[in-house]
Parts: C-alpha cells; sequence; structure tokens
C-alpha cells in the first residue's frame, strides 16, 4: 500500500510540473519622441489579462507566462503600438504622437435665452419718493 502512495504522489508532482507555466519579468520605459517619460501610459499583454500603468519615470513591470511575446502600449494623444518581448532585456518604447488633422471645425453657443415676455421693461417698484396711485403731482 505504501509503494501505491508513492507512485501516486510521484505521477501526481510530475503532471503538476507540467502543466505549470513558466513565468517571465518584462520591465521597460515608455518615452516621447524627445525622450520625455510617459507617466501612466498602459501597457498589456496581447491576449492575457495582465496591465500595468507607467510610473512618473516611464518604468513599468509585467509579469507574464513565457509564451507571451507580444506587448501592446498606449497613451493619450499618442498612437497605439505593438512590441515584441525578446530575451530578459529591458524593453525602450518610443510612443509616437497621433496625427491629427481637422476636417471640421463646429462652434455652438452656449447661453440661455428668454421669453418675450420676460424682454420687456421691468416695473418699477415703489421707493420712499414713490407717489400713491391715483395722486397728481401736488
Amino acid at each position: 500500500m505504501r509503494k501505491l502512495f508513492v507512485l501516486f504522489a510521484g505521477f501526481a508532482l510530475l503532471s503538476l510540473r507540467g502543466s505549470a507555466q513558466e513565468l517571465n519579468s518584462v520591465k521597460g520605459k515608455i518615452t516621447d519622441p524627445e525622450g520625455k517619460p510617459l507617466a501612466g501610459a498602459v501597457v498589456w499583454a496581447a491576449g492575457a489579462n495582465v496591465k500595468a500603468t507607467t510610473d512618473t519615470a516611464g518604468n513599468f513591470t509585467l509579469v507574464l507566462a513565457a509564451s507571451i511575446r507580444t506587448l501592446q502600449c498606449s497613451f493619450p494623444g499618442f498612437s497605439m503600438q505593438q512590441v515584441q518581448v525578446t530575451g530578459d532585456a529591458a524593453l525602450n518604447i518610443c510612443l509616437k504622437p497621433e496625427e491629427q488633422s481637422l476636417s471640421e471645425i463646429v462652434f455652438q453657443a452656449s447661453g440661455s435665452s428668454r421669453s418675450a415676455a420676460s424682454k420687456t421693461k421691468p416695473a418699477r417698484k415703489a421707493g420712499a419718493n414713490a407717489r400713491p396711485a391715483g395722486s397728481a403731482g401736488e
């Protein structure tokens, strides 16, 4: 019975080892064309639910399955970019600004409107020098 247990435990360990995925740590930095870091840029693994956001220096770290070889990066105002993960070297990713052209400009006024009745002069309020109704200048 003891030999059977040891044999079963050995097979269980071998099967777990074969199904476990090897993980890699991928590090890098995202900058603009002038070399300035892009803080808050998003980096994610294509085809996996793994994301990271760059810190104030533009650095990021992702822990990925060894089989994942493509990262995608984005930052508002810049074109999204795909990057291939090769080896253990840190990635230096330079995002390019989006080409923007205006095809149409729309002006919209945001004011208030009044009805015709409210456009008339306001009624005078009775004050200290007001005369009673019906009395002509005495």
